[in-house]
């Protein structure tokens, strides 16, 4: 599971487990928590980027992951 914390505004921030940066999500605890993991990422949130629901999953920051896993060259 990954690590969050809550803001004052009931946000969700992830920590990021390479770097420990705290990202904050347009999502509350509550709909983090509804997430049994049986639908897809993209349609239970629909409105957190792809590489922030990435996160979710994998508890990487989209900066860390670029690092792993370079984009392609052309």
């Amino acid at each position: 599971m990954i690590e969050y914390c809550v803001d004052k505004n009931g946000h969700v921030g992830i920590h990021c487990v390479q770097c420990g940066q705290v990202i904050e999500l347009p999502i509350t605890e509550e709909e983090l928590l509804s997430w049994d993991g049986h639908n897809h990422i993209q349609e239970q949130f629909p409105q957190v980027t792809p590489e922030l629901r990435e996160m979710l999953l994998s508890g990487i920051c989209p900066k860390c992951w670029n690092e792993i896993f370079p984009p392609e060259e052309d």
